[in-house]
């Protein structure tokens, strides 16, 4: 079973910054705005970069470099994760 998938999706927080990298591309800037929007007091810019490289790893987000405005966005790759409990199996739509 995918436990790494399920670790990084076991908090509200978490789950909203896939929501929010599912509509367009963010950098990790506009991803920690909109969370402060949606009320997430947060403290450290480098803990939603972590998530987003996390995400990265386990292939649940693309990265991409623009060199024209030097920039890293984030995007998701993925509209739906489906967690099948009695297969113990994980599918990506």
């Amino acid at each position: 079973m995918p436990y790494k998938h399920f670790k990084m999706l076991n908090s509200r927080i978490k789950i909203d910054i896939l929501n929010i990298i599912s509509n367009k591309e963010c950098t990790v800037t506009e991803v920690t705005s909109e969370l402060k929007n949606r009320g997430y007091k947060v403290k450290y810019r480098e803990s939603i970069y972590r998530h987003l490289e996390k995400y990265n790893e386990l292939g649940l987000v693309e990265k991409k470099y623009d060199p024209n405005e030097k920039k890293i966005t984030y995007t998701s790759k993925y509209e739906k994760i489906i967690f099948n409990i009695k297969e113990q199996s994980i599918t990506f739509l």
